[in-house]
């Protein structure tokens, strides 16, 4: 009892300290080498500001707003399907660029959704202010990301918050609201589009200073994303950093909206089961791995059929995952299942350490050792009840031995026969034969049983 309560508090800590760590980093590599997400929807476009673009103008921050309002009227000339900027508006500029910028989106030419934030977004009052004043006429969609509070990484699509009763949602729910798809409102895994060699699926993305020049084919009828692209600012490590390093799995947060806006339109889902899921697997291949760990094996074949019961578990999540997106827990399970294996292997083992004792004193009397080292290795080859079996069998006898122990003295008899019979024994045990029964001065064995021999007649003639 006591061992088995330190060992119900070792896979305890184990699962506290390794479980979530562990479980994000399989995860991750899930999604994004074996995904069913590689074809993602092709009316979505970023209009990036980059390096190139900022160069034009004599300062950065914020993003000169007269060249914004340009982009706009450029790309709602197009006809888009909607257009998002993930840009905050929360405090003045000069004061014409900002009416310039504030006349392209009232009304906008095409529906138009503006980055909002709230003052948990570390936003002052005058900034809120600012930004709910600002083109009330445009839509707002919560710019925030769903940062995993471990490792920062971007796992989890932002649905939106709720305050005072009213919903604000996400900046890729609220354009996808603009096409009449009503996104939920609880939070749900990321969709992250992949390619076949497990990098991020490349999103369109435009220069915005190119954008100013480009056919209107580019932009019609698509979903269309204005964000910054900057080595330095809103960047956000995802999932593909497991595979393909910081560098490359670290994607600005307009691609990153860009994804969730793409599964909003596609209505591609990751789904993860809940913690009730992660119990019936528990259960069901634990007690799979319970069942195989008690079973009598040999020494080699054993610890090759408990290592099946987590690759089977592991076998199936892939499979399912890789056709339907539906995400198993894994980390959890396979150590749950591992440790209750080890658990009942090793009480196994005490079983059956217990019955090769047993074996070897109830036959150590009547068959070679060699014998009986073959029994205890092979359990199954007793079985109770009869059984048809080829055998090959010795009759030894004295010839006289009858009158001539009716001459002798008892005493004598005793000391002559009890020599003979150790000697005539020696070579039933030496040739691996069981003795099955002595009467008088006869000996009786058999080979071929309980162990089978395959050469039991060269044996018997060997005697």
């Amino acid at each position: 009892l006591a061992g088995g309560l330190v060992f119900a508090l070792f896979v305890a800590l184990t699962l506290a300290g390794i479980s979530e760590p562990v479980g994000n980093l399989v995860r991750d590599v899930m999604l994004t080498t074996i995904s069913p997400y590689d074809d993602p929807p092709d009316n979505v476009v970023v209009v990036a500001i980059d390096e190139a673009t900022l160069k034009r103008f004599p300062y950065r921050s914020p993003v000169d707003r007269a060249f914004l309002a340009s982009l706009v009227e450029r790309i709602g000339a197009a006809q888009p399907a909607a257009i998002g900027i993930d840009l905050l508006f929360d405090q003045p500029t000069e004061p014409d660029k900002d009416a310039l910028l504030e006349k392209a989106l009232s009304p906008a030419p095409a529906p138009t959704t503006l980055a909002s934030a709230w003052a948990s977004d570390a936003l002052t009052q005058d900034q809120l202010a600012w930004l709910a004043a600002f083109a009330p006429e445009a839509g707002r969609g919560l710019a925030a990301l769903s940062l995993d509070p471990l490792d920062g990484v971007v796992r989890g699509a932002f649905p939106g918050r709720e305050k005072d009763g009213q919903w604000q949602p996400s900046l890729a729910a609220a354009m996808a609201a603009t096409a009449g798809i009503d996104a939920p409102r609880h939070a749900e895994e990321m969709v992250y589009y992949r390619t076949s060699s497990a990098s991020p699926w490349r999103i369109p993305v435009y220069p915005a200073s190119a954008a100013m020049v480009a056919p209107p084919a580019w932009f019609a009828g698509k979903f269309i994303l204005i964000g910054v692209d900057l080595p330095l600012e809103d960047r956000h490590p995802t999932p593909f950093v497991a595979v393909n390093g910081v560098a490359a799995g670290t994607l600005p947060g307009v691609v990153i909206h860009a994804h969730s806006l793409a599964r909003l339109l596609k209505g591609d889902r990751v789904v993860i089961p809940g913690h009730g899921a992660a119990m019936a697997l528990s259960v069901l291949f634990g007690s799979l791995g319970a069942w195989v760990a008690w079973r009598q094996m040999s020494v080699v074949a054993k610890p090759l059929a408990i290592l099946a019961v987590p690759t089977l578990l592991w076998a199936s999540a892939l499979i399912l995952f890789s056709r339907t997106g539906i995400l198993l827990p894994l980390v959890g399970p396979t150590i749950l299942v591992t440790a209750v294996a080890i658990f009942v292997a090793f009480f196994a083992w005490r079983r059956d350490q217990e019955g090769r004792r047993f074996l070897k004193r109830a036959f150590s009397q009547y068959v070679s050792p060699a014998v009986v080292d073959a029994i205890v290795g092979d359990p199954g080859q007793l079985r109770l009840g009869g059984e048809r079996r080829r055998l090959t069998c010795v009759f030894t006898d004295l010839e006289g031995f009858t009158s001539v122990s009716e001459a002798m003295r008892p005493e004598l008899l005793a000391e002559v026969l009890n020599t003979y019979l150790d000697r005539m024994c020696d070579p039933f045990v030496e040739h691996g034969a069981t003795i099955d029964k002595v009467i008088g001065d006869a000996v009786v064995g058999f080979f071929g049983a309980p162990a089978n021999q395959e050469d039991q007649e060269q044996r018997a003639v060997a005697l």
